[in-house]
């Protein structure tokens, strides 16, 4: 399950760190980039391998899985769609709610009781 808050996150960084298995480079266990979790904390990852990740556009999961930055995942495409949605439909609530006002405010002035 996955659970978002979007008001605390912006798009960009929910869509920057889910990562979706449709962005998975292989799915074969032979294919992971060999690391230690430990190692890579305390001394980071070697240079060689951080340059090529880099240059092919690649991001490097804690277990050694890669995966591709050029396409977009599945979960962030429906998270760009919710939030492009939430902010059109904030925008009609508030409209809406700004022309119940307007007739709020046309009825006190014409003293029609409701």
């Amino acid at each position: 399950m996955l659970n978002v808050d979007i008001e605390s996150l912006s798009k960009t960084e929910c869509e920057d760190y889910i990562k979706a298995i449709n962005t998975l480079i292989s799915h074969m266990e032979g294919d992971r980039v060999k690391i230690a979790v430990d190692r890579l904390l305390d001394d980071g990852l070697d240079e060689d391998i951080q340059q090529s990740i880099t240059k092919l556009n690649f991001s490097l999961a804690a277990n050694g899985h890669l995966f591709d930055n050029d396409n977009e995942g599945f979960i962030p495409h429906l998270m760009k769609d919710m939030y492009n949605n939430r902010k059109i439909m904030k925008g009609s609530m508030i409209d809406a709610e700004k022309n119940v006002e307007a007739i709020k405010h046309e009825i006190k002035e014409r003293g029609i009781e409701l």
